[in-house]
């Protein structure tokens, strides 16, 4: 049996056997197999006999090892069980992580909102995209002296009702109104309430116009509810816009009145604008089912602007800088 020193037998034990344990690429495997080393280097000869056995076994360099191949003690199997040890913390760790998250996001307060004047009190909130609900409130009063002295007794309305005539000497709220208008879940889902308290309507407090409407496109802008039927231009801009204090007698002898429906607006082209609107009836603002008939009014408008947008109303508040012109027509029918 041939003789090996142990310094030069302890290299030979790497060179032999580095095949059989692969190829040492990484600095997790060269630190394992020197580890292995230095415990080998502290261990009584008799325990070194095991390690250099199987190298000094042949009878001449050819021949093949008579023993299984050798398994450095904490290689492989450490290094297998460390990476399980770290895999199990790494994933408890991602699943603490995730409760944090999750307990975060239902703590977090709500997303703030501001109060502003824009055309109106608004409640919006500070991030539109994150919470799509936004709120404008206005109001406006309209006070009037009535002084009027009959020289008739009785008059005629455009529907051939009979009336008293009346002198008078009075104060009344012509107009009391508070609109609120608003944005909910859905950049293109509004509601609207127009609640009007005037004191020539016996005092009574009333939704004067409500619906809600969703804004498909510019060529649909969908609505349901109670609104004015479509009819002259001065019927259908707000009593705000007026020139005077009130619309013409004109337009309140010929104009239709409110009712409950379903109707559609849009523009049809560049500046031309349609509203069409199927309803209880012509004049139906406050009517009980009971007190309705079985026919629908069918009514519609359309305007077109050809110079430049004419504004809301004709009292031309916007101030713009350019002429405009309207022209438009209306059409309604019961049947």
């Amino acid at each position: 049996m041939r003789q090996i020193a142990w310094p030069w037998g302890i290299w030979c034990v790497c060179a032999i056997y580095q095949p059989a344990c692969g190829q040492v690429t990484s600095p997790q495997s060269a630190s394992a197999v020197q580890h292995a080393f230095s415990r080998m280097e502290r261990l009584p000869p008799a325990a070194h006999a095991a390690y250099v056995a199987p190298i000094a076994s042949g009878d001449d360099e050819t021949d093949e090892p008579s023993h299984p191949p050798l398994t450095l003690p904490g290689t492989s199997n450490d290094f297998e069980r460390r990476l399980d040890e770290m895999q199990r913390q790494l994933s408890a760790a991602t699943e603490q992580l995730e409760q944090l998250r999750q307990t975060e996001t239902l703590d977090s307060p709500p997303p703030g909102f501001e109060v502003d004047y824009d055309g109106g009190f608004v409640i919006r909130p500070q991030e539109a995209n994150d919470s799509p609900f936004e709120l404008k409130i206005n109001g406006r009063l309209q006070l009037r002296y009535t002084g009027f002295k009959r020289n008739v007794d009785v008059f005629t309305d455009q529907s051939g009702m009979v009336f008293p005539v009346r002198s008078r000497n009075d104060f009344e709220v012509e107009r009391g109104r508070l609109e609120f208008r608003a944005v909910t879940f859905d950049p293109r889902l509004h509601w609207y309430l127009n609640i009007d308290f005037d004191t020539d309507d016996n005092h009574r407090l009333v939704a004067h116009d409500t619906w809600v409407n969703y804004e498909f496109s510019d060529l649909i802008d969908l609505h349901v509810g109670k609104s004015k039927v479509p009819g002259s231009r001065a019927w259908l801009n707000s009593s705000s816009r007026t020139r005077f204090a009130d619309r013409s007698m004109a337009t309140t002898f010929f104009r239709p009145d409110r009712t409950i429906g379903i109707w559609t607006k849009g523009k049809l082209a560049s500046r031309l604008w349609y509203e069409m609107l199927v309803g209880n009836g012509f004049k139906t603002t406050d009517l009980e089912p009971e007190d309705l008939d079985q026919t629908f009014v069918y009514s519609g408008s359309m305007w077109w602007q050809p110079l430049s947008e004419f504004g809301r109303g004709f009292s031309d508040l916007e101030n713009p800088r350019r002429a405009g012109v309207a022209i438009g027509t209306q059409l309604y029918v019961r049947r």
